[in-house]
């Protein structure tokens, strides 16, 4: 082999060994920098860690933990039953849910036929004219008038009425007072 191309090898070599140094050399680089990168998090890490810790003090017990280890391995099978009760019942919510949801969509489908119908504007009047009642009447004066209306229902009229019977009732005041409360409704009834 000659001179040169031994030189040329060598040179290869060298550019060779300088390459792979080289990515060495960056790879400590990075290296170190991520070290640098990772010690203030983990001294951040180990603190947080400590007082956390501190904050449980002497409460904590290495034998307390394995004992709940041990606990949930023992009873593995219970928490996979509460977990299958826990999927039944929310399974259960969400078809109550979708059933709630269809009740109420019918209940409004009723309740706006019946607004359409005219079912609320009457009662709403009802509502009216039982206000004007409770405001107008004591609760005594409407007892009394049913009890007397019940009263007049059950007596027992004559068989033959005439008409002179009828003209002599007039003259009642009770009777021509009562004709005038029925004529003033008979009117507002015609109205």
């Amino acid at each position: 082999m000659d001179t040169d191309t031994e030189l040329a090898q060598i040179n290869q070599k060298l550019d060779f060994l300088m390459a792979q140094f080289e990515a060495q050399r960056q790879g400590q680089q990075a290296m170190k920098e991520l070290v640098d990168d990772a010690i203030p998090v983990v001294n951040n890490v180990i603190k947080l860690s400590i007082d956390e810790l501190a904050e449980v003090g002497n409460d904590f017990e290495l034998n307390d933990l394995l004992f709940l280890v041990k606990r949930v391995l023992r009873d593995t099978r219970l928490l996979v039953g509460l977990l299958d009760q826990l999927e039944a019942v929310a399974e259960l919510a969400e078809e109550g849910q979708q059933m709630g949801k269809r009740i109420f969509h019918q209940v409004t489908v009723e309740l706006d036929r019946l607004e359409r119908e005219g079912y609320f504007g009457f009662a709403r009047a009802g509502v009216k004219v039982a206000d004007r009642l409770v405001h107008d009447y004591k609760p005594e004066d409407v007892e009394s008038l049913g009890i007397r209306m019940a009263d007049a229902l059950k007596a027992e009229a004559p068989a033959n009425i005439s008409l002179f019977d009828l003209l002599r009732a007039m003259n009642d005041q009770k009777v021509r007072r009562g004709l005038y409360r029925s004529l003033n409704l008979l009117k507002a009834i015609g109205e």
